[in-house]
């Protein structure tokens, strides 16, 4: 059992990875990386302030909280067509 954890861990990539890189490309599409930079700006791990990562993608990219699942869906399969148009 050990060895299935411990390969997980070491060679699967965790799903919060990703729906990170896909706000990154967005923000990075929409705003260059002044967007970027906004969007780690925002005081969503400060233990300090209320806020969290919804507040930061709604002030910076735009996005409620009931868009975000349709939103990264659509992304990845309009992503997906503009890079099998292209041949990756």
């Amino acid at each position: 059992m050990q060895h299935s954890f411990t390969y997980h861990k070491a060679y699967e990539t965790n799903y919060f990875y990703t729906v990170g890189a896909i706000f990154i490309d967005y923000a990075l599409r929409i705003g260059g990386v002044e967007k970027v930079l906004a969007l780690f700006k925002q005081p969503v791990t400060n233990q300090n302030t209320s806020g969290d990562a919804i507040d930061a993608i709604n002030k910076e990219l735009g996005l409620e909280k009931s868009q975000v699942d349709t939103f990264i869906k659509k992304y990845i399969k309009d992503y997906t067509s503009r890079n099998s148009e292209i041949g990756y």
